[in-house]
Order: structure tokens, then C-alpha cells, then sequence
């Protein structure tokens, strides 16, 4: 469970630095940090859901994710 929690941390940590300078879309994030879009978007879920990132915009389909705070 330690190891989860601490997984999680680090992904949310490279999400949040990969969205701090411009908006990124989930399919670029996905595939920096090298996991399946679907896990990019539980773990960006729940970092708006704690405030962490917010949704810039959304070009056709894609939606692009930008860090709040430092």
C-alpha cells in the first residue's frame, strides 16, 4: 500500500511539473511519463478534484491540462 501511495505522489509530481509551463494535452502526458491515457486521466481526475491542475482548453477532442500554484 506504501508503494501505491508513493507511485501515485511521483506521477502526480511529473504531471504537474510536465503541465506547469503550457498547457498539455492527456495524450502528451501519457505519453512523456509512459502509462496508458486512461491512468494519465484517473491520476489528472483527481488532482482537479484537489485543485492541482485545471482544464486550459479543449481542441476538437483533446483536452489540454494546465497546473494551478507552484
Amino acid at each position: 500500500m506504501l508503494y501505491e501511495v508513493i507511485e501515485t505522489d511521483f506521477i502526480q509530481h511529473k504531471i504537474h511539473f510536465l503541465t506547469a509551463e503550457k498547457p498539455t494535452s492527456v495524450k502528451e502526458i501519457a505519453s512523456v511519463i509512459r502509462i496508458k491515457p486512461a491512468s494519465a486521466l484517473h491520476y489528472i481526475v483527481n488532482m482537479r478534484r484537489k485543485n492541482m491542475i485545471a482544464l486550459d482548453h479543449v481542441k476538437r477532442t483533446t483536452p489540454f491540462i494546465q497546473s494551478l500554484g507552484d
